[in-house]
């Protein structure tokens, strides 16, 4: 069996695959990472003990690079070692590639389909926008509305056709908008494409 800690050598290790179980896999990980972050500030000591040893003293902000990853891992074989795995199985993967494309498929049509027309926006965000609205004669005609909630979804429709490119140019609501769809989980926003577009899947 591997040693515990020996996780520089488990390349060289006849052993690896018992080692890399299922049960096992959790722990491997947990000892890796806790390998890095041991050397690094290993190394982070080392750099304030040089800087103290020039006589400069560690005030924030720092003019020095003591504890960047370029300064602390750059020769981290472990580290690098990861780097590279993640450049050529997550990064460069193939089937991430494609969900981020979808992603951005996704959302793109969501907010095309929020600028085509605001009122598919849920109430909850439409009453954020009454509040900041920078169209004075809009916001006027928002107050003027009988019923509640008081928001552009209830404006009539001559009003509403009247003010519409006001509204999808107003920075206020580009910005509700984007944090709208910053607070969304993968699930909810592909249901809301579902919603938006109809059919059972993407």
């Amino acid at each position: 069996m591997i040693e515990e800690n020996d996780i520089y050598n488990l390349e060289k290790g006849t052993c690896i695959n018992e080692l890399i179980t299922q049960r096992q896999v959790k722990y491997l990980i947990s000892c890796i990472i806790g390998r890095v972050i041991s050397d690094a500030v290993t190394e982070i000591k080392k750099n304030m003990k040089a800087l103290k040893c020039r006589e400069l003293e560690a005030k924030y902000p720092l003019k020095v690079e003591i504890a960047t990853e370029e300064c602390v891992l750059k020769n981290n074989q472990l580290f690098q070692s990861l780097k590279k795995i993640e450049n050529n199985y997550v990064i460069n993967n193939y089937k991430i590639h494609r969900m981020n494309g979808k992603s951005s498929f996704v959302l793109r049509q969501i907010i095309k389909a929020y600028l085509t027309n605001p009122k598919q926006l849920p109430d909850s965000v439409l009453e954020k926008y009454t509040d900041v609205c920078s169209i004075p004669c809009l916001k006027e005609k928002i107050n003027e509305i009988g019923s509640t909630p008081k928001n552009v979804r209830y404006l009539n429709e001559s009003d509403f056709s009247r003010y519409k490119d006001c509204i999808i140019a107003d920075k206020g609501f580009l910005r509700l908008i984007s944090d709208y769809i910053a607070s969304m989980t993968d699930l909810y926003a592909i249901n809301e494409y579902q919603k938006l577009y109809g059919g059972e899947s993407i």
